[in-house]
């Protein structure tokens, strides 16, 4: 694995209005059998994120204080439960 620093940035618009985070992360990357792994943890709430890609699909795993699956395919609906401490969100 190769430690890397991370810069995530979310930009939400609501009502003309920009709201931008931007969150810097410790992480770890490697490939794998042709595939992409992303590796970062979060402090608060307590989250640890793996990113698996390759060149057709994504998923991202979070485990911790909030734990999902997300598929990415291109072309492809997934479901994705969301469980946090306030609840599961679908």
């Amino acid at each position: 694995m190769n430690k890397i620093n991370l810069t995530l940035k979310t930009t939400i618009e609501a009502d003309g209005q920009n709201d931008v985070t931007t969150f810097n992360y410790i992480g770890e990357y490697d490939i794998k059998n042709g595939k992409d792994y992303l590796l970062y943890s979060e402090e608060n709430p307590r989250v640890n994120t793996i990113i698996k890609a390759d060149n057709h699909s994504a998923v991202i795993s979070r485990t911790g204080d909030m734990q999902s699956i997300m598929r990415i395919v291109p072309n492809e609906e997934h479901a994705l439960s969301y469980k946090t401490p306030h609840g599961t969100f679908e």
